[in-house]
């Protein structure tokens, strides 16, 4: 009997690609796709419904395509345990992300079912985007380019005063969180000569200093930084973590990226911070609630430069996450273990 897959599409490049890869080795495998497409109901955000997370669509509009599938591959889409529990001929399921937090991982392992992901698939084009939004808020690219395209230039020394910005040699670079996409970071800033510190509670300081960075506290690294950085994942307890006692204790005048998540930044003093001249600027690819709403006061500020979430969206992203998928999927039909396996501890 072949193998019947079914990809959830949800209208991003990975879920079509890990169908579009699969389908020149359907006759050597002997597959069976099949699509489906995910009903978003116009809700242009993603949703948590826990203990799954981040997800496009409703779980329960795929709980009847369950029946009679060997592998499920999505991206955006979800998998909760309603799903599983309708699944008795799943055997494998694919999720095109870096992280699997639409997936119920520990209900999928307690069933003998295992998750594969794309640890990595984006860790570069976050890193880019970093130093993109680092410079454009830096030396106020965007207000520049407005400056021209409104007719003027930059004989006019006060509005040439208001576009300068510091460089990036020499100033300090403080990263939080030293992950795949930290560490990647700190590769970059090296290359413009740049002091690097990092704080990371998860990693030892040996492996820190490893990837050229000096370790600190975060409390040195606030007081330190020139620019600084957000690689992390959010507080389990959902507290966020820069507030306003840590926004007192930033180097004035720094510059904030944050492209992790918005839940990490006290979105209210950060304001605050900004709006005193505290902090010198921000440039913020996610917010606390997406898609943002115009009435943000973040939106008002003139030293603030929104994007939105596209920094792990390079072109190259979805080819590379659905190349990991499907080979893992070949890996499993061959009958050998796929490399890049969720592993997960389930308490007895």
């Amino acid at each position: 009997m072949p193998y019947r897959i079914l990809t959830v599409l949800d209208n991003t490049d990975t879920a079509r690609l890990m169908h579009e890869l699969l389908t020149g080795k359907a006759a050597e495998f002997g597959l069976d796709l099949q699509t489906v497409t995910l009903d978003r109901g116009g809700k242009a955000g993603l949703s948590d419904e826990p203990p799954i997370a981040e997800f496009a669509g409703r779980p329960g509009q795929l709980i009847s395509e369950m029946p009679g599938t060997d592998i499920l591959l999505v991206h955006l889409g979800p998998v909760s345990q309603a799903m599983l529990a309708n699944a008795p001929d799943l055997k494998l399921i694919g999720v095109g992300r870096s992280g699997p937090v639409n997936i119920d991982v520990a209900a999928a392992t307690e069933r003998g079912i295992p998750v594969v992901f794309a640890p990595g698939r984006n860790a570069d084009a976050v890193a880019d985007f970093t130093f993109a939004l680092l410079l454009a808020v830096g030396r106020r690219l965007v207000p520049g380019a407005k400056l021209v395209r409104n007719g003027a230039w930059y004989d006019n020394t006060y509005q040439k005063t208001r576009l300068l910005g510091p460089e990036l040699g020499g100033r300090t670079l403080g990263v939080i969180g030293a992950g795949d996409i930290g560490r990647r970071v700190i590769r970059r800033a090296t290359g413009f000569d740049m002091r690097i510190l990092a704080h990371d509670p998860y990693l030892p300081a040996e492996v820190i200093a490893a990837s050229g960075a000096t370790p600190v506290s975060l409390e040195e690294l606030l007081a330190q930084s020139d620019y600084l950085t957000l690689h992390a994942r959010p507080n389990p307890d959902g507290s966020p973590l820069l507030g306003k006692a840590e926004f007192e204790k930033i180097k004035p005048g720094a510059i904030l990226v944050n492209t992790a998540r918005g839940a990490l930044l006290d979105e209210d003093a950060l304001a605050e911070a900004l709006a005193s001249g505290r902090l010198g600027g921000a440039g913020l690819d996610v917010l606390q609630e997406e898609p943002v709403s115009p009435d943000n006061p973040i939106l008002k500020l003139p030293n603030v430069l929104v994007t939105p979430h596209i920094a792990g969206y390079s072109s190259d992203m979805g080819r590379r996450a659905a190349e990991m998928i499907v080979e893992d999927v070949l890996r499993f039909v061959k009958g050998q273990e796929p490399l890049r396996r969720v592993k997960v501890e389930i308490q007895a």
